[in-house]
């Protein structure tokens, strides 16, 4: 369900004659694209949450949802800087079992591990939360990204601190706002997210 797009897919979405009418964050060159990818996120939302609506289906909503966003990051990311997918750069998804992150992302002979975890700020990140969500998903070589947001930072570093990532390096942080919880799509909060999360990676790649 959850897969990086395609050059036409993308071209496909950020072609829209009719994108939704937002804010938008202006000086930046791709602002009127993430402006249309928005809206398209906020639609793959709302069929998340009509699939997945049920109290006992929260984290399977709130977890594709963290997923869609960061494909989004990576997407608005490459098209940022004239990368096309195949080319520049591959996406793969590496989890297997308790092993492996979301996306393992090869830019030009560079990998990052992506994570994305869509927790609440009452998330709590024990010994037992933080190896088996984070620590172990950072296993291969490559650069520790992981989508979070702003509030558990400082929890994940405590951890960090006592036992670091399987693959020892540091994790950086793609910060967002907010959580997308069940039936919480608003399309500004959305908006905010992918900007800024495009900013944060490009820090990286």
């Amino acid at each position: 369900m959850v897969h990086i797009l395609t050059d036409k897919e993308m071209q496909d979405i950020l072609n829209d004659p009719h994108p939704a009418t937002l804010l938008g964050f202006g000086g930046y060159i791709y602002a009127n694209k993430a402006d249309i990818y928005s809206d398209y996120l906020k639609n793959k939302f709302v069929e998340i949450d009509k699939k997945y609506h049920l109290k006992s289906q929260r984290n399977k909503n709130k977890g594709l949802k963290g997923e869609f966003l960061m494909c989004g990051i990576i997407d608005l990311a490459m098209w940022r800087f004239g990368f096309r997918l195949g080319k520049d750069y591959t996406v793969i998804r590496t989890k297997k079992g308790k092993k492996g992150v979301d996306f393992k992302l090869t830019c030009l002979d560079t990998v990052f591990l992506c994570e994305a975890k869509n927790w609440a700020v009452t998330t709590w990140v024990d010994k037992k939360t933080y190896d088996k969500k984070i620590k172990t998903r950072f296993f291969e070589d490559g650069i520790n990204i992981l989508m979070i947001i702003k509030d558990k930072i400082n929890d994940v570093e405590q951890m960090y601190k006592q036992h670091s990532t399987d693959n020892g390096k540091p994790i950086f942080y793609v910060d967002i706002d907010n959580f997308m919880d069940v039936n919480k799509n608003d399309i500004f909060d959305i908006n905010y997210n992918l900007l800024w999360g495009v900013m944060r990676l490009s820090n990286y790649v």
